[in-house]
């Protein structure tokens, strides 16, 4: 009977369309919970918003091929008006999820920093809010010594810093492999020493300064000024890299924030104080390399 095939094929197709529907429905779910989860993420933002967008398309599209197959069985035709309605709604919602991704977007700072040292961005974070803690590691943080330490000093409450230790046999391969002048690196260390245990200067700061000598290979390059890290990747040959960046996280991203939080105490209890013996043993390194 052509009339029962005939239904019962629009009934196979009902179920197809609710099948589809209900697939749209997990994707703008995921979506959705993409962007929740991955605020602050430039990447997660994208591909949230993406899926949000094409869920929201893809439900459109089967809530008029459902009502056009239901009013099929019913021997109705479907209303152009509500078809239209639909789409009409389908697009506002379209345009919806993108200015919501353009919304938060202006409200996050920039997440990457195409700079070998983001010295602005320090500036930033020292001349903001009262700053309170600083944390930094490097391999001898020559730049922050020179463009930051100051006013680090003079602003915030405690400076912990963190650099390699010239003792260590990790600290020549490290500079041969990142092609640096190993004599200027234990000159900018030697200098944080010799400001780490001048006494007599203490007066005119604010912070609490505490420098730390690591023994191992310094994988990353860090700075966290309270709430904010910039931090970046060692490279090999990095010293003639021209495309080095920094990715920046804050506290309300608490994986990578509290991640690098934590390795910096890690690396900071596993190294050594920057005492006088160590000053004499620096200082008759650097001799040896002038």
């Amino acid at each position: 009977m052509p009339g029962t095939a005939g239904s019962k094929g629009c009934e196979g197709r009902v179920r197809k369309t609710v099948i589809y529907l209900l697939i749209s429905l997990l994707v703008g779910a995921i979506g959705v919970i993409v962007l929740l989860l991955t605020a602050g993420s430039a990447i997660g933002l994208s591909i949230g918003t993406s899926m949000a967008a094409g869920g929201i398309s893809s439900i459109g599209f089967a809530l008029i091929r459902y009502f056009d197959d239901r009013d099929q069985l019913e021997q109705a035709n479907i209303s152009r008006v509500s078809a239209d309605r639909l789409s009409s709604t389908v697009q506002e919602s379209i345009v919806k999820v993108s200015d919501l991704e353009r919304d938060i977007r202006s409200m996050l700072p920039e997440q990457r920093v195409f700079a070998a040292h983001p010295r602005a961005e320090i500036d930033d974070l020292l001349t903001g809010e009262d700053p309170q803690e600083v944390e930094c590691f490097g391999l001898a943080l020559g730049r922050v010594r020179r463009n930051h330490l100051v006013k680090m000093l003079t602003t915030a409450s405690h400076v912990r810093l963190l650099v390699s230790d010239p003792r260590s046999e990790l600290f020549q391969r490290t500079i041969a492999s990142e092609l640096r002048d190993g004599g200027a690196a234990i000159s900018d260390i030697l200098a944080l020493v010799k400001c780490a245990l001048a006494e007599d200067k203490r007066d005119i700061r604010r912070a609490s300064l505490e420098l730390r000598l690591y023994p191992g290979y310094p994988t990353v390059t860090f700075i966290r000024v309270d709430s904010t890290v910039l931090t970046r990747p060692r490279m090999p040959q990095e010293y003639r890299q021209s495309n080095l960046f920094y990715e920046r996280y804050e506290r309300h991203q608490e994986r990578p924030f509290f991640a690098y939080v934590e390795l910096f105490k890690t690396l900071w209890e596993e190294s050594s104080v920057a005492d006088n013996e160590a000053l004499l043993e620096i200082e008759e390194l650097a001799r040896r390399a002038s």
